[in-house]
């Protein structure tokens, strides 16, 4: 019995361009862990569509989109056509990422070669630059005839050091895709490029570039086809217009598709039928007109319509006295650009969740501390947006608020099962978090939390847990430490964001006079994670906020002669015991007995450890 079985047709494309590409090349590689080793260095970002972080993604409903969908595949199929790259833009809350998640399920075996899907976080998958090399991480996964030649190229890459983006495109993707051409010419390969205006990086430098040269891969590769999905923001939509290769785009303008409303109508009327069919829902047998308001009122937006059947289901019993409300709202009514209906939807939301709590001053201060907490931008761990429960029960607010909080606000928020005191939650969209940061668009005091003052919540909520103490580290709960690990290394980020408040000042005071030595020392669980010169340029950085803001102009003159006194004692620690610091921390030292202290303007304090 022969052991070789035929070769499908994918296994002898592969097979053919491996031979055209040169074994030499193949076998520079002695084993696949060497192969996974070179690709390892190409750092690639967790973009793909298939990632957990782009779960929320995928939840198109059955039936959904099927015109714009058959349009995708019929532009991705064809192997002929002059318009290579598909642009799909819209405004905020049409759904576009759940087009572009079921585009990519719905590609046939081989034809997907890469994914990115841009998060506002991790950093990861907000940054221009990673987009190159995660494509081409990818595309070696995708199809491993070119896996030889895209190890080989960054390995080289990595030797010759920082290449720039068009090195990199050339080296990694065109040269391998060109090269697969010439052996047999292959069916059509996709690239899908999602949200790029959730991309971190400053508009006028490397997005444009990454856009005009993904534009020229698909003008040389004629079997390329990248799709790119946006909201309508001017720089991108310019860079793809004023390419040099401009004739290979297609433009879509989502907002213009006729079959929005169909969809959506359908959308809802799966979502409440489901329900009504199981029993126990009432709003479509008290209500008939439902369906076709909420269609209305959704106005192309299949983010207000989520938002609205969720909460709708999750309050079933108030579901008729609900949809009464939103549909007596002269808004409503009056058909608004997409942010006001938006707007005018979560503020109903905010309003019914948190109307009982307007009578007690001190709750509706911790629910604001709870929505800072969720839309303020955090640092470290906290980073991706994702925050426990157990952890803002820490910071001045009863476990019980927290949980009640999050369980009032289920419609707007993504939580995995029942609220409990170690559940993680974040906001489901980030239109939600644009409302609440934004005064003119939340124009509720009590329920806005710009920036600023955010910032100013976290901060004075972290210095004051840092003013109490939580004795020894081994005995405290899972929620405690963490929150002290991260007020011990954040909390003066918060306080240099933050706008002057009285209660924050008066936190900075209690911490500055009692706990500001214990922190400079940085000893046991005073430990930040900084260097100690970090630690230093941190605190003359408060000193300055201090100087500039505060009501109490002695406070940045105590924190003067404490900077003073401990660069003293680092200076004579260092000639004591020099092999207790690391480099760094030794040579600024070193200059600060020589000539005196002098802050590093732009120093950022990262995780490099001293012995000390």
């Amino acid at each position: 019995m022969s052991n070789f079985e035929p070769l499908g047709d994918n296994e002898m494309t592969h097979l053919l361009a491996r031979m055209a590409m040169g074994l030499e090349e193949y076998f520079t590689f002695k084993s696949e862990n060497e192969f996974r080793a070179a690709l390892e260095m190409l750092s690639p970002a967790n973009a793909s569509f298939t990632s957990a972080l782009n779960e929320e993604k995928s939840c198109l409903q059955i039936g959904t989109r099927r015109a714009i969908l058959q349009d995708l595949a019929k532009w991705a199929a064809q192997c002929e056509s002059e318009k290579r790259v598909y642009v799909l833009y819209g405004e905020a809350g049409l759904g576009k990422s759940s087009i572009s998640h079921a585009f990519c399920r719905q590609l046939p075996e081989g034809h997907l070669g890469a994914s990115f899907f841009f998060l506002s976080t991790p950093e990861e998958c907000s940054d221009a630059y990673r987009v190159i090399p995660t494509i081409a991480y990818q595309l070696a996964e995708s199809i491993p005839s070119l896996r030889p030649q895209i190890a080989n190229a960054t390995r080289r890459l990595q030797a010759e050091g920082d290449q720039s983006p068009e090195q990199q495109l050339r080296a990694l993707i065109l040269d391998p895709l060109g090269n697969l051409m010439k052996a047999v010419m292959p069916s059509t390969v996709v690239f899908v490029l999602d949200d790029v205006d959730r991309c971190v990086n400053a508009p006028a430098t490397i997005v444009p570039s990454v856009l005009q040269l993904l534009c020229e891969a698909a003008h040389e590769i004629p079997f390329l086809r990248i799709l790119i999905v946006t909201r309508p923001e001017t720089y991108i939509l310019d860079a793809l217009r004023s390419s040099q290769h401009s004739h290979v785009v297609h433009w879509r303008d989502l907002r213009k598709d006729g079959d929005t409303d169909n969809d959506i109508r359908l959308f809802i009327e799966k979502r409440l039928g489901k329900s009504t069919a199981a029993g126990g829902f009432q709003l479509l047998t008290q209500r008939p007109n439902a369906i076709t308001m909420l269609t209305q009122l959704s106005d192309g937006l299949f983010m207000w319509a989520m938002t609205a059947t969720c909460l709708l289901l999750q309050n079933g019993c108030d579901a008729v006295r609900i949809f009464d409300t939103v549909l007596a709202s002269p808004k409503a009514r009056a058909l608004p650009r997409a942010y006001e209906r938006l707007d005018e939807f979560y503020m109903t939301i905010l309003k019914r969740s948190f109307d009982p709590f307007r009578e007690h001053t001190k709750q509706m201060d911790q629910v604001r501390q709870v929505l800072a907490w969720l839309v303020t931008p955090k640092f470290g761990f906290l980073k991706d947006d994702k925050v426990p429960t157990d952890l803002l029960s820490i910071v001045a607010v009863p476990p019980s608020l927290v949980m009640e909080v999050i369980n009032r606000l289920r419609s707007v928020l993504i939580v995995d099962g029942d609220v409990t005191k170690t559940t993680q939650v974040m906001i489901y969209h980030p239109s939600l978090t644009q409302f609440l940061t934004d005064p003119s668009r939340c124009t509720d005091r009590a329920l806005c939390v710009d920036s600023p003052s955010g910032h100013a919540l976290i901060g004075r909520s972290m210095l004051d847990l840092l003013v109490h103490d939580i004795g020894n580290l081994r005995d405290a709960r899972r929620g405690m430490v963490l929150m002290w690990q991260y007020s011990i290394g954040h909390w003066y980020k918060h306080v240099l964001e933050a706008q002057h408040t009285g209660e924050l000042e008066e936190s900075l005071q209690s911490f500055i006079k009692t706990r500001l030595s214990d922190w400079l020392r940085g000893s046991g669980k005073w430990a930040s994670g900084h260097s100690p010169p970090e630690v230093v340029d941190a605190c003359v950085r408060v000193r300055d906020w201090c100087k500039q803001n505060c009501l109490d102009t002695t406070l940045y003159k105590v924190i003067d002669e404490m900077i003073d006194r401990h660069v003293q004692e680092l200076i004579a620690e260092v000639r004591r015991s020099p092999g207790h610091f690391n480099e760094y921390s030794h040579e600024r030292i070193q200059a600060w007995a020589r000539d005196g202290y002098t802050s590093e303007e732009h120093s950022v304090p990262d995780c490099r450890r001293d012995v000390h």
